[in-house]
């Protein structure tokens, strides 16, 4: 049967946790596979369109949190699937509200949801490979760097060279359907030129690519952070700012919060998209990400605005509106 493998295209444990059914199904349990790499901001799309009428294969979901504004239209699509005999494996590390689980346990065939303190890639890694018997030091290598970036235990050196790349690969394939050179990352990590030498993981091609795009950062950066406004609220302080899809939402907020008198940050980009960052426990990033149309973790989330930032009104619009909901969680 073939495999569909739908995972996390925006941070180095979505890409890890793609690598890591792609070896999987190349190595282990050889098996023709689809490779997808979604985000939060594409909707039902979520799931592809091009699976909805076809049959005879796995479906395997990592990554992709649950609680999004638009799950009741995946799991409609979730259905078709399900109805042409296809199987579908959901797992996932984001916080999900009982009758969402409820719902998706009535449409997938397995669902392993697991809690903040574990990782995408970290399940993929528990039931495709040690729930198997596989011992394989490479993928377990690969679970870590997956837990090391979603988790900021920044164990490995090469790990902020991967997020820096995948941050580079999500800028270049930002207008593509098919996201290019993250799917070539995702396969370069399930088979490297060295595998389980974590300083020998990327070719000199890429360490290039990371320089390049660091450089190129360096100036958009001075640019945003000079353009941060400040919001006060349950006697903490809020960054708000807009950021270029150069960016991503993870990278440009560690910035933003290394002024450690801020207790969180919400950035939006032109698309309408943003990230949630805290520095202070007292941040619920979920709850401010699920107000403005997203999700994710207390202590990391994303969201999508709904609308682009084209005009000076839009981005009044888009301040406006995430003021309003900081306000809304804790107070003047």
């Amino acid at each position: 049967m073939n495999s569909v493998i739908t995972s996390h295209r925006k941070d180095l444990d979505g890409i890890s946790s793609a690598a890591l059914m792609v070896r999987y199904f190349t190595k282990h349990r050889p098996a023709p596979f689809f490779l997808t790499l979604k985000d939060y901001g594409d909707g039902p799309s979520m799931i592809d369109d091009r699976l909805l009428e076809a049959s005879g294969f796995e479906m395997y979901i990592s990554d992709l949190a649950t609680d999004q504004k638009f799950i009741g239209e995946v799991i409609e699509r979730l259905k078709r699937i399900r109805s042409r005999g296809n199987r579908i494996t959901w797992m996932d590390h984001h916080p999900t509200k009982p009758e969402i689980i409820k719902e998706l346990s009535e449409v997938v065939d397995v669902l392993d949801l697991r809690p903040s303190t574990t990782t995408g890639s970290m399940i993929v890694y528990d039931r495709m490979y040690s729930m198997n018997g596989l011992d394989d030091p490479h993928a377990k290598l690969i679970s870590a760097l997956g837990r090391d970036s979603d988790l900021m235990e920044n164990r490995y050196p090469v790990t902020n060279r991967l997020v820096t790349l995948i941050d580079y690969y999500n800028y270049l394939d930002a207008e593509s359907f098919f996201h290019p050179n993250l799917i070539h990352l995702a396969l370069h990590l399930a088979f490297p030129r060295a595998e389980a030498e974590p300083e020998r993981l990327l070719e000199k091609y890429q360490l290039e690519q990371v320089e390049k795009y660091v450089q190129l950062k360096d100036s958009e950066r001075r640019k945003v952070l000079s353009g941060i406004e400040t919001v006060s609220a349950g006697g903490m302080q809020f960054a708000v700012f807009q950021y270029p899809k150069l960016f991503s939402g993870s990278s440009i907020c560690n910035d933003v919060l290394q002024n450690k008198e801020l207790s969180g940050c919400i950035g939006f980009t032109e698309d309408g998209s943003g990230s949630v960052r805290r520095n202070d426990e007292r941040v619920s990033c979920r709850t401010i990400a699920q107000l403005l149309g997203g999700g994710g973790h207390e202590f990391a989330a994303g969201f999508n605005l709904g609308f682009r930032i084209e005009t000076t009104g839009d981005r009044e619009r888009a301040r406006q509106t995430i003021i309003q909901k900081i306000h809304e969680v804790y107070g003047n």
